[in-house]
């Protein structure tokens, strides 16, 4: 705070709307660039996995049972943090995409409502969707530890993974999903 002299006596000076406001710009412009650094440190960080901190089994992990170690001539794994997003080819609505598939696999409205509703509070209808520090890929947000078989590019496609996702429901699997319990 800044004093001015007046009649012998130290008073604080009045600020002028040009002076409390000034650096508001360059504190939010500082803010931003911090918040962008630790979003990208984020990304970019990848999940200390060691034999003495393993990733913790998910209940669909835990359903699926153990699963056999992939050998190095299976399907390549999901990238873990991928700088480029692949491209789909699907541009339509998601649900009315999960509608068509659901019809074709010949499930009912019930389960095809249930799907869209997983799919949304999963993703939020984004192909691009990326979650559990990086190891939930796309729409299903598929958890690429219990499914290593699984590639990114497939991951994110929409028409591949939702017709993957539906047979697993359709089998009965509604359990791999973490939403399923919140629809």
């Amino acid at each position: 705070m800044k004093y001015v002299k007046r009649n012998n006596v130290l008073t604080p000076k009045k600020e002028t709307h040009k002076e409390t406001h000034s650096a508001l710009p360059r504190i939010a412009y500082l803010a931003g660039l911090i918040a962008l650094v630790a979003l990208a440190t984020f990304l970019l960080a990848k999940p200390a996995v060691s034999e003495e901190n393993p990733i913790t089994p998910t209940i669909a992990q835990e359903k699926l049972g153990p699963q056999k170690p992939p050998t190095t001539q299976e399907t390549p794994k999901i990238a873990p943090k991928p700088q480029i997003l692949p491209k789909t080819t699907y541009t339509g609505a998601i649900p009315e995409l999960i509608r068509k598939i659901g019809t074709e696999l010949g499930m009912t409205d019930t389960q095809i409502l249930r799907a869209t509703a997983i799919c949304k509070c999963e993703s939020g209808f984004r192909p691009e969707a990326i979650g559990d520090s990086g190891r939930s890929h796309g729409l299903w947000q598929i958890f690429s530890p219990a499914h290593p078989t699984i590639t990114y590019d497939q991951a994110h496609d929409p028409v591949w993974s939702t017709t993957w996702a539906l047979n697993r429901m359709k089998q009965g699997s509604w359990s791999l999903w973490t939403c399923n319990r919140k629809v």
